[in-house]
């Protein structure tokens, strides 16, 4: 199941990454001190990262009601992947995916990740061949 992450642009997820570093864990004063560290560096990174939250929430309530709730995990994400809601789209102008004639849809998301993840890219790499 693809992340709610994918539904930022590559750049909205960066932000994410540097004001909170979710890849890594902290103690309570290791993250204020990694956040303090991040707003001196860029004092309007809090605020980029508080609409990306937002946007956030708003594509998960949305699901959640084209689903069977918010708990539905897999309508959830059946919702996000049918509509095709990405976070540069307005959650008023969502598209319906169109039928080919293979009958499915393939869709591509990018999860930006501090760390390249070379198992996956060496299997990528063999299934290319």
């Amino acid at each position: 199941m693809p992340s709610i992450y994918s539904t930022l642009t590559p750049v909205q997820q960066w932000e994410v990454h540097w004001l909170y570093a979710p890849d890594r864990f902290f103690e309570d004063d290791e993250l204020l001190a990694h956040v303090q560290r991040s707003i001196a560096g860029d004092p309007s990174l809090p605020n980029r990262v508080g609409k990306h939250w937002r946007r956030i929430c708003q594509l998960y309530e949305w699901a959640g009601k084209n689903a069977d709730g918010p708990e539905d995990w897999s309508g959830v994400h059946r919702a996000l992947a049918r509509a095709r809601v990405m976070g540069q789209r307005a959650l008023g102008t969502v598209l319906q995916p169109s039928r080919r004639k293979t009958g499915y849809v393939i869709r591509v998301a990018p999860i930006a990740r501090p760390e390249p993840d070379y198992e996956k890219l060496a299997r990528a790499f063999s299934e290319l061949s």
